[in-house]
Order: C-alpha cells, then structure tokens, then sequence
C-alpha cells in the first residue's frame, strides 16, 4: 500500500467520522424539525460517499455496504431535500418531492446493471449528474435568493457557506464523474475528489459544532472561586 493510498483512506475516514458526527447532532435536534432530519439524511449519505470509493475500505464495510451504498448513491437527492427545507420556511412535504429521488433510482440502477461503458451505460451517468447538476444550482439559489429577507441571523450566515461550498462542492463532483464517464478516474481526480468531500465535512462541522463558550467560563470561574 502507497503512502498516497494510506492518505487518501485517513482523509476519507476523516470525512466519514466527521459526517457521522454532524448526522448524530442533527438528529437531536428536538421538535420534528424537518431540515434537522433531513440534515442528518444528508450526512449520513455524505459519510457513505466518502468511504464508498475507496476498494480497501469497501472490504473493511463489506458487512454494511448494503447499507452504504444506496445512502451514497441517493445523496444528490438528499442534499436537494435538505436544502429545500432548510431555507423554506413554509416547507411541506409533497409528493412531487420524490420526483428527484426517483429520477436518481431509475438513472442510477440502468447505470449499475448495465454493461460498463455501453451507450445506455454512459448515458444513464451523464443524464443522471445533469440532474445533480441541477438539483445542486437550485439548492444553491434557494440558498441567496432570500439572504437579505431571512431574520434568522445564524441561518442568514449559514446560506452563503452553503450555497458557496456545498453547492459548488456538489457541481464538481458531478462534472467530474460526466468528463470521466467512460474511463477509469485518474488518480489526481480521486485525489481532488477526497479533498473535495473532506473541505465540505470539516468546514460544516466547525460551522455547526462550535463550543458553548460559556461552558468553559464557568469552569474557569469555578477554579477561580475555588482558589
């Protein structure tokens, strides 16, 4: 095993551990929230897509792929609920809202069961991360089309992080799969790509895990009482 190979698995299992934190701290968020669970849908799908790549780390999960799999496959769909939710405050859940996820099924299992590299292969892929594509864009407008108006201060800050590395995050991902649909990914690609996916998970986890100050400020007083 290369050294390059050993970075990419600890930078990936970074992602993976990071991913599963926010999911873990979004699910006790209390109150039925919607964007709080379909947050956690959204990462926990984050976490499968770090690792899923990866053939050293698909043999170390084999006992779970069936678990990993579709949650990384399905993601764009995800992420798109996440966002809808999160920046709508009348969000509802329709039945039209399923009309991406189901694209994202069909797309995905005619480009899994088909032969690699045939026309119906390659075109199941393209149309299936123009979807993405699309799907990220409208996350991301979502995201700034109401920045000025939202009231809520965290939540305003939130929505350029979001739309500037998320989304674009998300539309790289894509376009890299559709330039190299029908070859191998090179290893600089992987490499961008692992890069890509650790950026997005860290930099969402030191937005949304960030230390209660005043838990510290009371120990401090405490010692300073005490001595």
């Amino acid at each position: 095993m290369t050294q390059a190979i050993i970075i990419e698995i600890l930078a990936r299992g970074a992602a993976c551990g990071l991913s599963l934190l926010l999911a873990i701290s979004l699910l006790q968020v209390r109150g039925g929230n919607w964007a709080a669970r379909l947050g956690a849908l959204f990462t926990f799908g984050t976490a499968s897509y770090a690792v899923l790549p990866m053939p050293e780390l698909r043999i170390a999960l084999e006992p779970i792929m069936f678990f990993v799999y579709p949650l990384s496959v399905l993601n764009g769909a995800f992420f798109w609920w996440f966002a809808t939710a999160l920046f709508d405050d009348n969000f509802q859940w329709r039945w039209w809202r399923f009309i991406p996820f189901s694209l994202v099924v069909i797309l995905s299992t005619i480009h899994f069961w088909t032969p690699a590299n045939s026309f119906s292969n390659t075109l199941a892929l393209i149309i299936w991360q123009i979807l993405l594509v699309l799907l990220m864009g409208h996350a991301a407008y979502l995201a700034l089309h109401d920045f000025r108006d939202d009231l809520v201060e965290p939540r305003r800050r939130f929505r350029v992080v979001f739309a500037g590395l998320i989304g674009l995050t998300g539309i790289f991902l894509a376009i890299t799969e559709i330039i190299y649909a029908q070859e191998s990914f090179p290893a600089f690609a992987f490499q961008l790509q692992t890069a890509a996916v650790l950026a997005l998970s860290l930099s969402f986890s030191v937005w949304m895990l960030q230390a209660k100050p005043s838990l510290f400020e009371a120990g401090l007083t405490g010692r300073t009482a005490a001595g």
